[in-house]
């Protein structure tokens, strides 16, 4: 015969004559000695879920799982690819290659010392043109573009037709037609103030000059 045991909150106690087995358990009743344990569901035991399943389950309020199986993952069908902007390979219906198309450029190296590249390019990032363009640099964007020669400034590309302040030491000045000169009626010092070498005719001769 079955027991109670008091509980720890009074003195009670009592004789327990019959046990009955509820929702999920089997064994029941118990009048004298027995055994309750889990009902078995209609589930077959096993692992569910595979690369190409789910397991799609029942529980019930309980928290067992009721019914299980396995569902095959929706694998979708496709009828026909359409290569877009900037591929080619057309309308594959069955077996065919999409590639890249091409652009039309030139396929080499782009940009050199004297030049740089010039692109085009497309929304979808692809160049479509592409060209080398000479690089145009103006004299004065360069740097030590003039010089200053005396007290003229000289630019490069530039034209100067006199020069003042200029000092020549040592220069030779050769002369491949005879020299001509105009002279007018003027008072000269006795002495010169010097003298300028120059290579006339292949002949050095010097040329008085005076402090005016």
């Amino acid at each position: 015969m079955l027991k109670t045991v008091s509980s720890a909150g009074g003195g009670g106690s009592g004789t327990v004559t019959n046990i009955a087995t509820g929702t999920g358990l089997t064994g029941g009743p118990i009048t004298t000695t027995g055994t309750i344990a889990l009902a078995n569901t209609a589930v077959t035991a096993g692992s569910y879920g595979t690369s190409s399943s789910v397991p799609q389950i029942t529980v019930d309020a309980q928290g067992r799982i009721t019914a299980a199986a396995n569902v095959s993952i929706p694998q979708g069908t496709v009828t026909s690819i359409t290569a877009g902007t900037g591929l080619s390979g057309g309308t594959i219906t069955s077996t065919g290659t999409i590639a890249i198309a091409t652009t039309g450029v030139t396929a080499q190296t782009y940009g050199a010392n004297a030049s740089v590249s010039q692109i085009a390019v497309n929304a979808q990032g692809q160049i479509t043109s592409a060209a080398n363009v000479a690089i145009a640099v103006t004299n004065a964007n360069l740097q030590n573009s003039s010089a200053t020669i005396g007290n003229t400034v000289v630019t490069l590309g530039s034209t100067v037709t006199t020069l003042g302040n200029v000092t020549l030491a040592g220069a030779n000045l050769s002369a491949t037609t005879a020299a001509s000169a105009t002279f007018a009626t003027s008072s000269l010092p006795l002495v010169p103030a010097g003298y300028i070498s120059i290579l006339l005719n292949g002949t050095t001769v010097k040329i008085p000059y005076y402090a005016v």
